[in-house]
């Protein structure tokens, strides 16, 4: 995973469930490790202290984080990792940084409303880009190593 897959542009529709399955191993790996920062404040802090939703926001600005470094440096998660796709750049190039972090952050909207806009969005987009991949330029294709 420390370097870059070869992209298969072209095959953006054929991904779907392997880019939903990924999703779900980032982030049941996001919630095994940002819980042990949570349980340590519940047995730390008196039950007043806000310090679980403290926890949880530093929880959720390391899964950002974690999505931005690893497709910024190697255009994949882990889940996109062990399924075999990638971020790449929609001229068919590697994934560029700013483009990574402008992906992860806008993952923030789809995540705010329930994941409907990425669902609508990749319904109506024919590289079936969500809207952080639409702003960033960027699409998820196979990936081979």
């Amino acid at each position: 995973m420390l370097s870059r897959p070869r992209l298969r542009p072209g095959t953006e529709s054929d991904v779907l469930h392997r880019r939903a399955a990924a999703v779900v191993l980032d982030v049941g790996l996001w919630l095994l490790v940002s819980s042990v920062p949570v349980v340590a404040d519940l047995l730390v802090y008196t039950s007043e202290s806000p310090t679980s939703l403290r926890s949880i926001s530093y929880g959720g600005l390391v899964f950002l984080l974690y999505l931005a470094i690893t497709q910024g440096a190697t255009g994949q998660t882990v889940g996109k990792y062990l399924l075999g796709v990638g971020v790449g750049d929609t001229d068919g190039g590697p994934c560029s940084w700013r483009q990574a972090a402008g992906r992860s952050v806008l993952l923030l909207v789809d995540i705010a409303l329930l994941g409907l806009p990425a669902v609508v969005s990749m319904a109506l987009s024919d590289s079936r880009q969500r809207v952080g991949d639409r702003a960033a330029g960027t699409v998820v294709v196979r990936a081979e190593r």
